[in-house]
């Protein structure tokens, strides 16, 4: 999820940074509309895509690799996060609360202003016009609308003191459903509101809305010149509400820039086609990198304890078995336990099973059960059918390495076994094929299941680390 977050605030960055360069200041608002809603849209959901993945996905991993019995590593403790030691507080359990918190907090600020705005509409009288509806509001009331409603101070409409340009303005916002556009930054802040760049998008979305409203007005009067006079005029009135697209002074100084300013559409072109590069970007740096079975872990196996002594043995013993087990360091500083003869080997057992916890612990070759048998695992048809490509696939059948075009004699019903593991790059078939199949046939499994069985009384010998000698 941190992750995520990161990704999310970056790539929004990098969207709005292409905006403030290239787009903010042209004259193609409503490509610019396009632009700022769709990145902004895009910078959510980036950062979870996987458009292409590093190594061939294997069907049905998630169910191919368990119950590996043999594939354990011994002796790896991992120490406790801070997250669960209980000296620490719980961080992992506070993150959520603060979010919810303040994700709550603003939803009912959010809820109250737009239950605050339909209220006015609903207790006020209303004029029904084209396109939308005139809420005329007793009292101080700078026009403003939301949704279909365009607010109006009741004496001054009465009194004809409403200028045609600034209804034309308001109707503007109506008609090209600018609401929804707020609706959706003020809905992505209460959930996202850990990301700054939300703030940006949101003043450069109600600014593109006062640039598409300017311009539907000039296309209506044709006079630049008087319709940016009455501007001034209303620079220093604000609208009430966040929610509304208000007439202010902190954005009229561009409004009057963008109504004198002249531009080239070839520039504007060339400029509204920096996005593409934009997006492209975004999806590299930002999207999600799938390496498809590099997260496949194959679960430790159920194995039961050693048996120890509370007493331990005596040093005199425990020398002795650091001497017999000194015998499998050879020339490189490795452990070779082939090296161990059958007495040794029993010896070392029996010194080992009357040792303590603690001292079993210190030994740097131990003694375990074996693990339980492999559960039994039927693939699917289409498993079967992707493992006869010997590219990816190196197939092994009842421990023998067998052609691929072998599975076309087979059905999944005649294999009660299967494990898929990822060959690394240093391995000898490495190339020929990247994923090793291992398949048992029902008979095949029988005979196995029989023996781990038995040999689930036996104890298996292993070695955790490797010494080193002093230099």
């Amino acid at each position: 999820m941190t992750t995520y977050i990161i990704k999310l605030i970056l790539c929004s960055a990098l969207f709005m940074f292409v905006y403030k360069v290239f787009l903010e200041k042209e004259k193609g608002f409503r490509f610019n509309r396009f632009y700022l809603l769709s990145s902004l849209l895009l910078s959510l959901v980036i950062p979870v895509t996987s458009p292409y993945s590093y190594a061939p996905a294997l069907p049905g991993a998630g169910r191919e690799l368990i119950d590996t019995g043999v594939l354990y590593t011994v002796g790896r403790v991992q120490a406790p996060s801070a997250a669960n030691h209980p000296g620490y507080p719980p961080l992992l359990s506070i993150v959520p609360i603060i979010y919810l918190t303040i994700t709550a907090i603003l939803s009912v600020r959010f809820l109250f202003n737009l239950s605050k705005i339909l209220l006015t509409a609903a207790k006020n009288p209303v004029i029904h016009i084209e396109g939308g509806k005139i809420v005329l509001v007793a009292g101080d009331t700078m026009p403003h609308s939301f949704l279909q409603y365009i607010f109006l101070n009741k004496q001054a409409y009465e009194s004809g003191e409403i200028k045609q340009e600034v209804l034309v303005h308001e109707l503007s916002h109506v008609q090209q459903k600018h609401a929804a556009d707020i609706l959706l930054i003020e809905i992505l802040q209460i959930f996202c509101w850990f990301n700054p760049c939300l703030y940006f998008y949101k003043k450069a979305i109600q600014l593109n809305h006062e640039f598409l409203a300017d311009e539907q007005v000039i296309n209506a009067f044709h006079d630049t010149a008087g319709y940016q006079y009455l501007l001034l005029e209303q620079a220093q009135k604000q609208a009430t509400n966040f929610l509304t697209s208000p007439l202010n002074y902190s954005i009229t100084k561009k409004r009057l820039i963008m109504l004198s300013k002249q531009t080239s559409l070839k520039r504007t072109l060339y400029r509204q086609l920096a996005v593409v590069p934009a997006f492209a970007a975004s999806l590299l740096l930002f999207s999600l990198k799938t390496h498809s079975q590099d997260t496949v872990r194959a679960p430790k196996p159920n194995r039961p304890p050693v048996p120890s002594t509370q007493q331990g043995v005596s040093q005199e013993m425990l020398d002795e078995y650091k001497r017999i087990s000194d015998k499998t360091i050879h020339e490189k500083d490795r452990r070779d336990l082939g090296k161990l003869s059958d007495e040794d080997r029993n010896r070392l057992q029996t010194l080992f099973l009357s040792m303590s916890k603690e001292q079993q612990g210190a030994q740097t070759i131990q003694f375990m059960r074996n693990g339980p048998p492999f559960s039994r695992i039927v693939p699917t048809e289409q498993q079967i059918t992707s493992w006869k490509n010997g590219k990816v696939y190196g197939l092994w059948i009842d421990g023998k390495r067998t052609n691929n075009t072998q599975l076309n004699n087979h059905k999944n019903t005649d294999f009660a076994h299967v494990f898929i593991s990822k060959l690394g790059k240093n391995t000898v078939n490495y190339g020929k094929h990247f994923y090793q199949v291992d398949l048992m046939t029902t008979e095949g499994y029988n005979t196995y299941l029989k023996q781990a069985n038995e040999n689930r009384k036996e104890y298996v010998m292993t070695t955790l680390w490797v010494p080193r000698k002093n230099k």
